[in-house]
């Protein structure tokens, strides 16, 4: 679809180019990769992220830090009135979960 059939959408400049932008996330992997242990873990937060996570994962790679990687579930009170990190791998809260395999059940993580 051309921006012409599309009347209600707003125009966009676009700031930075796509060779750009990939350019700089194999900048900040390589400054990374040479910074941080080879243990390192990459936590992702949904959803907004993971375009840019994907991308930094695959450059890290190619940097050489073959690093593992997990995602982080935010949510905005819920049915409480206290925001809190939920195990995107378990999908309970951060301060309950208890799985073996959850990645926070070896983590300590403390919230203000």
């Amino acid at each position: 679809m051309s921006a012409d059939s599309m009347p209600d959408r707003p125009t966009v400049s676009i700031r930075f180019s796509a060779a750009e932008i990939a350019a700089r996330v194999d900048v900040m992997a390589a400054e990374l990769a040479a910074k941080l242990p080879a243990d390192t873990l990459v936590v992702s937060v949904l959803k907004g992220s993971f375009v840019f996570a994907a991308d930094l994962i695959r450059a890290l790679s190619r940097a050489g830090a073959n690093w593992s990687m997990d995602f982080l579930t935010l949510s905005s009170y819920g049915t409480g009135t206290q925001t809190r990190a939920m195990c995107a791998s378990c999908a309970t809260s951060s301060t309950t979960c208890a799985t073996a395999t959850c990645s926070w059940s070896t983590t300590s993580w403390n919230r203000a």
